[in-house]
């Protein structure tokens, strides 16, 4: 969801309030003109809902001020909850699962389990490597690896975590650092793509 804010007066100031019309983001000082607005863009990955956008002035600054709403949806298969390993949404061997990470959603818990001792593979493709962070854990929640590979820039990346496990179910934590406003979609796959998705 991008909002952008114009204002055409000067120190005007523009709020993004959620559906309990509590403030997330703000811009204050804005200042334009008539000939020449103050312009601000607000971009955030947001769960569904209802969003408010406030505008305000100060005593004896008069003028207008325009607002404009920006859509794109994304394509999501995770089911939530999966907020924490309790509720971690169960990955099928060659099914890609796409999610968002938003605002709200710090963390998508996944999970799968291994039979007995074998080599497994799990590729993960983020919108934003700067600010995503992958955590492997064991059954007893014992971190077991993580990726993240640290660079100070945002930028798409696919990663693939190859090891050999021992029998046991296992957890992945997909988690967003260094944000507020979310660090976009991503999705995530065990083992090779299944026949059907690879003719998609």
């Amino acid at each position: 969801l991008t909002i952008r804010v114009q204002c055409f007066l000067d120190y005007c100031r523009a709020y993004i309030l959620d559906e309990d019309l509590v403030s997330f983001a703000v811009k204050q000082y804005l200042n334009g003109s008539a000939g020449a607005p103050a312009t601000v863009d607000f971009t955030y990955y947001v769960e569904p809902g209802t969003y408010y956008v406030r505008c305000t002035g100060e005593a004896g600054h008069e003028g207008s001020y325009r607002i404009k709403a920006l859509f794109d949806e994304i394509e999501s298969t995770e089911s939530e909850p999966n907020d924490d390993y309790t509720t971690a949404y169960p990955l099928q061997k060659g099914i890609e699962i796409y999610g968002v990470h938003t605002r709200e959603d710090a963390h998508d818990f996944y999970t799968f389990e291994v039979e007995q001792g074998q080599e497994v593979k799990l590729t993960v493709s983020v919108a934003d490597s700067f600010k995503t962070h992958l955590k492997v854990y064991d059954s007893d929640l014992q971190l077991l690896d993580e990726i993240y590979d640290g660079v100070a820039f945002a930028e798409a990346k696919t990663y693939t975590y190859q090891k050999r496990l021992d029998a046991g179910v296992y957890y992945i934590d997909m988690n967003t650092i260094y944000t507020d406003e979310g660090a976009g979609p991503y999705w995530i796959r065990l083992g090779e793509k299944t026949a059907s998705q690879q003719t998609e």
